[in-house]
């Protein structure tokens, strides 16, 4: 591949040139004109990273290897990078048992506008790893607000007229990835959830098994 095609972000740096490729990973540009590109993260064997649906706190905590940030009755709260992008990786439990997950993704520095490019790549990557996504991809619109052409739809997401969202279902795991906003801020997020487990994942959502980072 090209690295004109990659680039979407660029820094400069001793070891040569920064940039982003398309899909979130790093590539590092040298000197020399040869090019440097950081490799696709491998896929976990768990239900969400490497933890399984059913797993208690103490045993989802010895499988993960990001940052602790925050660890409550019922959830625990990791910073890391995920799909080659910033976020904080989410664990949800009810009574017990691990139900959820989510990654709450961050923009990078300087990035500008309401994730629409990484819901894009997030999109395809999902689509790479458990085929087209059900029903395709959902456009929702506030009642009362004007449908758009795509110009408009960073707008529209950071003030909450337009919300997007994409889902799969494996044999073990639902997952949801949703591009959201208000008040002038979008939110981007994958939530993995236990098919077998409907009931806590539908308690967690209505947060009754646990509050919100």
């Amino acid at each position: 591949m090209s690295a004109a095609a990659l680039l979407l972000a660029l820094a400069l740096s001793a070891d040569g040139l920064h940039a982003l490729a398309e899909d979130g990973r790093e590539v590092i540009l040298r000197p020399d004109g040869t090019y440097l590109i950081e490799p696709e993260a491998p896929q976990p064997d768990g239900d969400f990273r490497q933890a399984k649906w059913g797993m208690p706190p103490e045993a989802v905590k010895k499988t993960e290897t990001f940052t602790l940030l925050n660890e409550e009755k019922n959830a625990l709260a990791y910073r890391g990078r995920a799909h080659g992008r910033d976020c904080v990786a989410v664990y949800l439990f009810a009574k017990g048992r691990l139900a959820a997950g989510r990654y709450l993704f961050e923009r990078a520095p300087g990035a500008q506008g309401p994730f629409l490019d990484d819901f894009d790549a997030l999109l395809d990557t999902l689509t790479e790893l458990y085929g087209a996504p059900s029903g395709g991809v959902s456009q929702r619109w506030r009642a009362g607000s004007k449908n758009g052409d795509r110009g408009r739809w960073a707008e529209a997401v950071a003030f909450g007229e337009l919300s997007l969202s994409a889902s799969w279902q494996t044999e073990r795991t639902e997952i949801l990835l949703a591009l959201t906003g208000g008040g002038g801020q979008a939110r981007l997020a994958a939530e993995y959830s236990s098919a077998a487990l409907e009931a806590a994942v539908e308690a967690i959502r209505k947060g009754e098994a646990a509050r919100d980072f």
